[in-house]
Order: structure tokens, then C-alpha cells, then sequence
């Protein structure tokens, strides 16, 4: 009897200790699918990763969210912008490494959303909770300089933002 009692135990401590390791590897995995620019960009500007919560959830800075939200409004335009850096430099960057690197990063982070359109919703969502919407103006601003004449998808994405931030 204690014998088994005994193989009882260990059988339930490799058990345990299977769960945590599987656990600690789903962890590594998610850090490691980071593409190494990706990485380094989130490191330039202070973005930290937290596992437990959406990658758009992680974000702390008002100025990347704001970045992230001009990288997505410009997606939904007719033709990718390569001009992107250059107009978060002007608006909301400090130099053009900064604005690079928020490109980058604002990139990754759409693509962690099911499309650029959810991905409009989330940042903006995170936006209100950073500054509570005090960054419409500017945002507009931003987005009336990415482009004159607006895809009905980035008319749709200004008028959802702009919903979202508008004080109450």
C-alpha cells in the first residue's frame, strides 16, 4: 500500500511540473514569434510584451498608440504608403529612427488583430484608456494629412475613432 501511495505522488508531481513546463514554453513561443526588428523596434520604444493580455493591451504610451492607429488609417488607403515614416516624424516621432520603429511595431501589432479594421477598434479603445480621448485633434490632424482623398474603409475607420475618442 504505501508503495503505491508512493507511485500515486510522483505520478502526480511529473504531472505538475509537465503542466508548468508546457506552460513556460507556450510563453516562449509567443515572445520568439516576435520577428527580431520587431523586437528590437518594441524595445526602442519601451513596449513590453505581457503574455496574459492582447498585444494592443500592451501598450503604455499614448504617442505609439497614436503611431499604430496612423499606420492602420494609412493601410486601408488605395496603396500602401512608403511615406508613413516620414509622416509620423512630422506629427508625432521625434526623429526617424523613432518613426521607423513605430511603423514597425504598429505593423506587428495589426497583424495580431483579425484585420486592420479591428485592429482601428482596439488602439483606439486603448488610446481613450491611456489619455482618455485627449488626442482627437491631433489624430485628426494626422489623418487629414495621410491623405486627400479618403477610401470609404478610411472614412469609416476616422468616423470609429472619432466616435471612440470623443469626450463624454
Amino acid at each position: 500500500m504505501p508503495i503505491t501511495l508512493g507511485l500515486i505522488v510522483v505520478g502526480m508531481i511529473v504531472y505538475f511540473v509537465l503542466l508548468r513546463v508546457r506552460r513556460g514554453s507556450r510563453m516562449v513561443a509567443e515572445v520568439i514569434d516576435m520577428p527580431s526588428d520587431v523586437r528590437t523596434a518594441a524595445r526602442r520604444l519601451g513596449y513590453k510584451r505581457r503574455t496574459d493580455v492582447h498585444p494592443v493591451q500592451g501598450i503604455d504610451d499614448p504617442q505609439l498608440a497614436l503611431g499604430t492607429l496612423a499606420v492602420a488609417y494609412l493601410s486601408l488607403g488605395k496603396a500602401p504608403t512608403p511615406a508613413a515614416p516620414a509622416l509620423l516624424k512630422h506629427d508625432i516621432a521625434q526623429d526617424a529612427e523613432q518613426a521607423r520603429s513605430m511603423v514597425m511595431l504598429g505593423r506587428w501589432l495589426i497583424r495580431t488583430c483579425d484585420g486592420t479594421q479591428d485592429a482601428v477598434t482596439r488602439v483606439a479603445r486603448r488610446l481613450r484608456a491611456l489619455d482618455g480621448g485627449g488626442s482627437v485633434q491631433s489624430l485628426s490632424a494626422l489623418m487629414q494629412d495621410g491623405e486627400e482623398d479618403e477610401t470609404p474603409a478610411q472614412t469609416a475607420a476616422r468616423t470609429e475613432v472619432e466616435g471612440i475618442l470623443r469626450p463624454q
